[in-house]
């Protein structure tokens, strides 16, 4: 028997030699295996060194995965040193009253993959932000062949062959117009009814005209006397219309003036460039929009993700499990290329534990950045507050991601402010983001060479952006504003009035000829009816001496001789 509790005894003492010697080891071993289970991808435990007696455990590196890219650490700490009371361990809580970290990185890459099931089983929260939600309307970059802009002048050259077609065309309509004015007057001048009855008159004046200077009888005398003055009311009604006709005829001929004054007014102006083609700033302003909505919204799923995740009920998973509670941590936090000192209290890993709310409060601790994060999540209540202010921060090509068009902003000095609530599974966001110091190389851009070559030029002279954001969850509205459309609609401009100048010399010449070349035509036409003013003219003066000839005729003193002496010889056969 004693033999039997000798071995017992033993056993135990070497098992606790064992637990003694391996302890590092197991703490490793477990605090992976449970820690990984509990928080659904994998976390790995480097370095450990627990002083048993002591109740202090040193870690050297503490890697957790990113859910949502199982390839990269959501947070890497190192140089980890903790108090930890041993008596809660038995309630299955670990409970570590003050902590330091010497760093706290975040996104750091993974050497092997932490996804702690086959990848096709894991549901990333990722799976169901808004971003993943509009994949399919997602529009990754800026691009301007969207816009159908004219940045080569193509539809400025097309625009002067579209006034090309316009001058001809209004030239015909105005050359019809003279013609028809031509052809009136070439019908009522040179027609037979016109000539026939100015050739009758000349006729009968001639007859008469002969038969007054021949003739002795005075009643055939007194009968030609008749025809005659007949004849001059003929030429009376002649000379009238002639006159109508002729003033009728100069009103035309000033509408054939004006029309040479007035044709292609419009042309010769400035209306055909009003609205050029090709050029919409709001569009440019609505394309430029969607991009940055797509990014903001990408970057508050993340942020409703994480919050999902925060206030997720915990699940009660197989195993042995331990609930967290870090009463006090400092350490120093790097943010981007910003190094931040500061602390965090009653980090807890479920609500229930602590009625505290997690507070932390860092302050930059880099003498190019200034700034501050400060915040406060309470897991009973399942509200958060978080705002960070920092200025100064220099972008590198880390903080840039996969987007190689955001490589413009690498070496520029970034300002941001970040203010965030979130009660009652809404969240809430406003915030600013400013780069100053831009130095932008168009050889860098993902667009394309006729755009890149372009505009290339006008982006060098860019040096500040600025976005100002707000997000009301309670009405998924996101809003913002920025310079960026301004910027590129102002450089885009100045293009399209570089064109617009251009072609606009081009037209203004390209008419001129055309107008050189089409007024020759009207001048022909004019021409013809400048004949028609001859013949007028000749009409009216043969017209002015017939009424002249025939009015003298009937005038004359031997014709009034004769007729006096004709009324003394009436007189005296009824005396």
């Amino acid at each position: 028997m004693k033999r039997i509790l000798g071995i017992i005894a033993g056993v135990l003492v070497l098992m606790i030699l064992g637990i003694y010697l391996f302890r590092n080891t197991l703490i490793e071993y477990f605090g992976e295996r449970i820690g990984s289970q509990k928080y659904g991808a994998k976390i790995d435990i480097d370095d450990v060194n627990l002083d048993l007696f002591g109740g202090n455990l040193k870690v050297g590196r503490l890697q957790i995965t990113d859910k949502n890219n199982t390839m990269r650490n959501i947070g890497d700490l190192q140089n980890i040193n903790l108090e930890i009371e041993y008596k809660p361990l038995l309630e299955k809580l670990i409970i570590i009253d003050d902590a330091t970290v010497g760093l706290v990185e975040i996104f750091t890459p993974r050497e092997i993959d932490g996804a702690t099931l086959k990848k096709d089983s894991v549901v990333s929260l990722g799976d169901v932000s808004d971003t993943e939600k509009t994949k399919g309307e997602k529009q990754e970059k800026l691009d301007l062949n969207n816009l159908n802009i004219d940045l080569s002048g193509d539809n400025y050259k097309k625009l002067l062959d579209d006034l090309n077609i316009k001058i001809v065309k209004e030239y015909d309509v105005e050359r019809g117009k003279i013609e028809n004015i031509y052809t009136y007057w070439d019908k009522k001048l040179n027609g037979k009814s016109y000539k026939d009855r100015l050739k009758k008159i000349e006729a009968k004046y001639k007859v008469i005209e002969e038969r007054i200077k021949d003739e002795k009888d005075p009643l055939k005398f007194l009968n030609g006397l008749k025809k005659l003055n007949d004849l001059i009311n003929d030429i009376d009604g002649l000379v009238k219309e002639v006159e109508s006709d002729k003033k009728q005829f100069d009103k035309d001929i000033k509408v054939i003036k004006n029309i040479q004054k007035k044709v292609f007014k419009h042309i010769n102006s400035d209306d055909p460039f009003k609205n050029i083609v090709g050029w919409d700033e709001k569009k440019i302003q609505l394309e430029i929009n969607l991009v940055l909505n797509d990014y903001l919204k990408g970057y508050i799923g993340k942020n409703i993700d994480f919050f999902n995740e925060f206030s997720k009920k915990d699940v009660t998973s197989e195993g042995i499990t331990y609930d967290l509670w870090v009463k006090n941590t400092s350490l120093t936090f790097k943010y981007l290329n910003d190094t931040l000192k500061g602390e965090v209290k009653d980090i807890t890993s479920k609500a229930g534990i602590t009625p505290n709310p997690i507070k932390f409060d860092f302050n930059s601790d880099d003498k190019a950045v200034r700034g501050d994060i400060h915040g406060e999540l309470n897991r009973e209540l399942e509200t958060a507050k978080i705002k960070l202010n920092l200025s100064g921060l220099t972008i590198d090509d880390k903080m840039i991601g996969k987007n190689k068009n955001f490589i413009i902003i690498v070496g520029s000095v970034m300002n941001l402010s970040y203010n965030m609530s979130y009660e009652n599974k809404i969240l809430n966001l406003d915030g600013k983001i400013l780069l100053d110091n831009l130095k932008i190389n168009p050889a860098d851009l993902e667009l394309t060479p006729a755009i890149k070559k372009i505009i290339g030029k006008g982006l060098q002279g860019i040096n500040k952006l600025i976005i100002n954001y707000t997000y009301d969850g309670s009405k998924e509205k996101l809003a913002f504003n920025t310079n960026i459309g301004t910027i590129l609609s102002s450089l885009i401009k100045e293009i399209l009035d570089e064109n617009k100048k251009k072609y606009k010399a081009e037209a203004k010449l390209m008419i001129d000829e055309e107008i050189k070349k089409q007024t020759k035509k009207l001048n022909i036409e004019i021409e013809k009816v400048e004949k028609l003013r001859k013949i007028m003219g000749e009409n009216t003066k043969k017209l002015k001496i017939l009424e002249e000839e025939t009015k003298s005729n009937k005038d004359s003193t031997s014709t009034r001789n004769l007729i006096d002496g004709l009324g003394d010889g009436f007189k005296n056969l009824f005396n």
